[in-house]
C-alpha cells in the first residue's frame, strides 16, 4: 500500500537538537509542514553529505514554515557523539530523531531487517500529519535538498490552490495547470476513442446508410454500362 495519504501514527521519540537531548512527539509535529529524512546510520560516508546538504537548505525550509527531522535507528547519544566529533554534523540545527525501535521506519516502510538500518527515505508531511510526497533510495544513492525544497513548495501550493496542479520542474512563479486545461493525450497510430457510445452510434448509422445506398449504386452501375455499350 502506498504511503501517500497516510497519517502519522502516535509516537514519542528521543532526539538530539544541538546542544540538547530532547523528546519529539506527534503533537510536536502537527500544525506545521514537516520533512522526515531517513538515513542508514551515524558515522558513515554518504549520510553526512546528505545531512549537510539539508542543513544548507534549512533556513529556506524554515521560511516556508517547514521543520526538518532527520531519522536513523541510532540512539540520541550516538547522534550527540557524532555532532561533537564531526565538524560537518556539528553544523546541523534541525532535529535528529532516535528511532531505536524503528517505529517510524516501519510506518514509512523504509526499515531493512537484514542491516537493521533505514533506507534513504524523504517524506513531506502536511500540517494535519498526512504524507504528501515520498522518495526512497537504496543505501548508496544520495539525495538532493534542492529538489526537496521544490517538493515542499509544490505540496504547499497544491494544498492552497486545490484547483491547480504543478507540472514537471515547477517552481514558485512558474505557470501551473488546471486539470480542465490539460491537453488531450497524443496517440500515434490507432485513433484514440474516448466516447465509445457515440462511436458505436456513428458506425451503425454509416452501415445503415451504406445498405440503403447500395441498391442505387447497383442501378447506377448498370446504367453506366448501358450507356457505354
Amino acid at each position: 500500500m502506498s504511503i501517500i495519504g497516510k497519517q502519522l501514527p502516535e509516537f514519542t521519540l528521543d532526539a538530539f537538537k544541538k546542544p540538547e537531548l530532547v523528546k519529539v512527539s506527534t503533537a510536536d509535529v502537527l500544525g506545521k509542514w514537516s520533512v522526515f529524512v531517513f538515513y542508514p546510520a551515524d558515522f558513515t560516508f554518504v549520510c553526512p553529505t546528505e545531512l549537510e546538504d539539508v542543513q544548507n537548505s534549512y533556513a529556506e525550509l524554515k521560511e516556508l514554515g517547514c521543520e526538518v527531522y532527520s531519522v536513523s535507528c541510532d540512539s540520541e547519544f550516538v547522534h550527540k557523539a557524532w555532532s561533537d566529533t564531526s565538524p560537518t554534523i556539528n553544523k546541523i540545527e534541525y532535529y535528529m530523531l532516535a528511532d531505536k525501535k524503528h517505529e517510524l521506519a516501519d510506518f514509512f516502510d523504509v526499515f531493512q531487517e537484514e542491516s537493521a538500518m533505514a533506507y534513504r527515505g524523504t517524506f513531506v508531511v502536511d500540517p494535519e500529519g498526512f504524507v504528501r510526497t515520498a522518495e526512497i533510495h537504496d543505501m548508496g544513492i544520495g539525495r538532493s535538498a534542492e529538489e526537496l525544497v521544490r517538493k515542499v513548495q509544490a505540496a504547499q501550493f497544491v494544498a492552497k490552490h486545490g484547483d491547480q496542479v504543478c507540472p514537471a520542474r515547477w517552481k514558485p512563479g512558474k505557470d501551473t495547470l488546471k486539470p480542465a486545461d490539460e491537453p488531450s493525450p497524443i496517440h500515434h497510430g490507432k485513433p484514440h476513442i474516448t466516447n465509445y457510445k457515440l462511436y458505436a452510434k456513428g458506425l451503425a448509422f454509416g452501415l445503415v446508410l451504406l445498405c440503403c445506398l447500395y441498391p442505387f449504386a447497383k442501378v447506377g452501375n448498370k446504367f453506366l454500362l448501358f450507356c457505354y455499350e
